[in-house]
């Protein structure tokens, strides 16, 4: 992770309260058309995506 966010700087300035989205922690559950995909920050609020399928 550090050398991750070391060669990002490289490109872009960092701030204060950025956040790096860097993927899942782990291995996931499959997906499918339907299902609800939520992220939680707390005292920011929480992202929700529907999961569809390609059409």
């Amino acid at each position: 992770m550090r050398q991750f966010i070391s060669r990002m700087s490289r490109y872009l300035t960092l701030y204060p309260g950025d956040v790096l989205w860097m993927g899942t922690d782990g291995a996931t559950e499959n997906m499918k058309d339907g299902d609800v995909v939520e992220v939680e920050v707390p005292e920011i609020g929480v992202l929700r995506n529907p999961v569809v399928r390609e059409r």
